[in-house]
């Protein structure tokens, strides 16, 4: 396990009700886990426990306990939290400290005294990872929506982070670009590294998510497996939270607040719709009242 949140409740120092209420969850090793809710249910809040920017930078009362990698959270500074968890905001420009790019990469390493040839390989392999190498002399405000996400995910990669938080990655990107984004997350998952996305729109990842976990008013409200959650709590996804699904599993979500849906999974793919709408003789124009 290489997330363990358990019990935590947490007011921010200028408030007086909690953002977090209870919260409770684990995180495994080398898995792509999907966090959804609308704004203001706690998302961005949560997500600074696990680099330690809850409780070092943002005080408040904290309550409960967090652990990385083993290390408890409120014991270790967030320099060194930062080697183990990175964060791409959902703008990571504002993130960047440099003017090109390949300078952007090597920051970070920079600051932590990293050698200067480690640095230089570092960099080396990033751009290619990332698909930046011929934009490596790029002013950083000259890239692409795409490629600033690549580029944010670079900068995040340098500390050799064993978990990366993503805002958002593919808000504001065309398909193209989403797309291309899209891989370079499943790749680094593929490579072991643990991914957290959060967002509303779950056209992009579901497919291939681990775990969903759903907030509502700073508590986890579920958390699983995606195809239990989804049965569990579709509707309600949908129906109170606002969450964007694929229109795949909305048309199973509909057949299931039909009772049409029976002990079928919500389908995800489009074969897998296709395969639930010719089960239930729905593909010859038949209509669910």
């Amino acid at each position: 396990m290489l997330v363990d949140v358990q019990h935590v409740t947490y007011t921010h120092w200028n408030q007086t009700e909690p953002t977090l209420h209870d919260v409770s969850l684990q995180i495994s090793r080398g898995t792509l886990n999907v966090l959804v809710g609308p704004s203001g249910s706690g998302k961005s809040t949560l997500c600074d426990l696990f680099n330690g920017v809850i409780p070092h930078l943002h005080g408040g009362k904290l309550e409960g306990e967090v652990q990385v990698d083993g290390m408890k959270t409120s014991e270790v500074e967030v320099k060194n939290l930062a080697q183990h968890v990175g964060r791409v905001f959902q703008d990571p420009e504002v993130m960047f400290a440099m003017l090109y790019v390949e300078d952007e990469i090597a920051f970070g390493p920079e600051n932590l005294r990293v050698d200067a040839e480690i640095i230089k390989t570092t960099v080396e392999e990033l751009l290619e990872q990332t698909d930046l190498v011929a934009r490596r002399h790029n002013l950083v405000w000259n890239l692409s929506g795409g490629q600033v996400q690549k580029l944010g995910l670079a900068t995040v990669l340098a500390a050799r982070p064993q978990m990366i938080v993503l805002d958002e990655p593919t808000s504001n990107l065309d398909p193209g670009a989403t797309r291309s984004v899209h891989e370079l997350v499943l790749s680094l998952r593929d490579e072991g590294i643990t991914i957290l996305l959060v967002t509303r729109e779950l056209d992009d990842f579901l497919a291939e998510a681990d775990q969903l976990l759903v907030m509502e008013e700073g508590r986890i409200r579920a958390a699983g497996p995606l195809r239990q959650v989804l049965r569990e709590h579709g509707q309600y996804m949908v129906d109170s939270l606002g969450v964007w699904l694929p229109e795949t599993s909305e048309i199973g979500i509909e057949l299931q607040r039909a009772g049409l849906l029976g002990d079928t999974p919500i389908p995800i793919t489009v074969a897998e719709t296709l395969d639930l709408l010719g089960e239930k003789n729905l593909l010859e124009g038949e209509l669910v009242d």
